[in-house]
């Protein structure tokens, strides 16, 4: 069975990771989402399709970008093994544990990161854990003015064997509700530390292998 506390304390930043990306400034701050709609899934066993419009409960908070470097531009860091939770429909608070994630494409225009998660439904009275799932989730993420995102999510579910077995596809909108501001720390570790660490090893010149 699995711990629901112990679930609760696993965002920590990996004791190892230390990856840095570049992000647009229009990407930079904190956002919210209060729906999704979803308007195509798929049984990836049977191949059944379905089509629809249809709006769920799905409250969640996100902030990117925790540092700046010399010449202004905004980076954050590649977090694995943390927590986002999500309020979602039939009293149910979702947690997904997210194992990885990082951004597979950046612009000006638009930006793309994949999160592979396990993902922890649970009862609000009680905190009673209804269903475990393991998935991917692909977010395409388009600005529309200075305080809006508009959102695309591909989420496919794996079965125990690591099999996809079901594909969702949804639309949503994320509002920006506070601009970037800069984080000393995160989880307990020195992020001032670690970008300098970080940026040391993107300075250093690359060993010649003919010598």
């Amino acid at each position: 069975m699995l711990d629901f506390e112990k679930l609760k304390t696993k965002s920590k930043l990996s004791s190892d990771s230390n990856v840095w990306y570049q992000i647009p400034e229009w990407y930079a701050g904190t956002w919210k989402t209060e729906s999704r709609t979803q308007y195509f899934e798929q049984d990836l066993v049977s191949g059944a399709k379905s089509f629809s419009d249809e709006s769920h409960v799905n409250i969640n908070q996100n902030t990117h970008g925790q540092l700046k470097d010399n010449q202004g531009n905004i980076w954050s860091i590649c977090r694995e093994n943390y927590t986002s939770t999500v309020k979602a429909d039939n009293n149910l608070t979702v947690v997904a544990l997210i194992r990885h994630s990082e951004p597979v494409f950046i612009s000006n225009e638009r930006i793309v990161v994949v999160a592979l998660e396990t993902i922890v439904s649970i009862e609000d009275a009680g905190s009673v854990i209804q269903t475990a799932v393991q998935r991917e989730e692909i977010n395409t993420l388009v600005p529309e003015g200075k305080h809006l995102l508009n959102g695309d999510v591909s989420i496919k579910i794996f079965d125990a064997e690591g099999r996809p077995i079901h594909l969702g596809k949804s639309r949503f909108l994320e509002t920006k509700i506070a601009e970037f501001v800069p984080v000393d720390r995160l989880d307990g570790k020195d992020l001032h530390a670690l970008f300098k660490a970080f940026l040391l090893t993107r300075s250093e010149p690359k060993s010649d292998s003919s010598i």
